[in-house]
């Protein structure tokens, strides 16, 4: 059996999300540990409304402080570095969602922090189907996790949270 009283989501209240849900935001809250701040983002790929990152980054930087337990995941649909994308044609932009991350707020892309130089990426291209010019495919590194310094203890201990081994499907990795 495994029972975890440490987040409620009892209606829809209970979880912070923006308008369109291009965020999601849960507080757990372990007991005897400050609370753990859980966001998914799901960026805007099309740079087709500029609303959605400004929506994003506004929660961001209202919600994020320093000295805070946070984990920021997702697809943010967004090139940082050139390490980042092996398109020639790659756009890094430092006005873009993942530079806004990474350099006004506390949080730190965990892949850099174990990987500051390797050239890794979590998409592929495809031509579409209606393109007159076949593209050889590129690769990004689009989606990302960051963590702030203070939620890195949650990486490193075990919290104690009722737990019964023998009955657990949880696999320690």
């Amino acid at each position: 059996m495994c029972t975890l009283d440490i987040a409620q989501h009892i209606d829809e209240n209970s979880v912070k999300h923006t308008r369109d849900r291009r965020l999601t935001h849960v507080t757990i809250n372990p007991p005897g540990h400050p609370p753990l701040h859980v966001a998914c983002i799901y960026g805007d790929a099309q740079k087709t409304d500029p609303k959605i990152n400004k929506q994003i980054r506004n929660y961001l930087e209202k919600n994020v402080k320093k000295g805070q337990h946070w984990i920021v995941g997702g697809d943010i649909n967004d090139i940082y570095s050139a390490l980042d994308t092996n398109n020639p044609k790659g756009t890094i932009s430092n006005e873009g969602l993942a530079a806004f991350i990474q350099e006004s707020t506390p949080l730190e892309d965990t892949f850099r922090m174990c990987y500051p130089t390797e050239e890794a990426y979590t998409f592929t291209s495809r031509p579409s189907k209606d393109q007159e010019v076949i593209t050889e495919p590129f690769q990004s590194r689009i989606d990302h996790i960051y963590v702030t310094p203070e939620a890195l203890e949650y990486t490193s201990s075990t919290i104690e949270a009722g737990i019964d081994e023998e009955e657990s499907h949880l696999q320690t990795v």
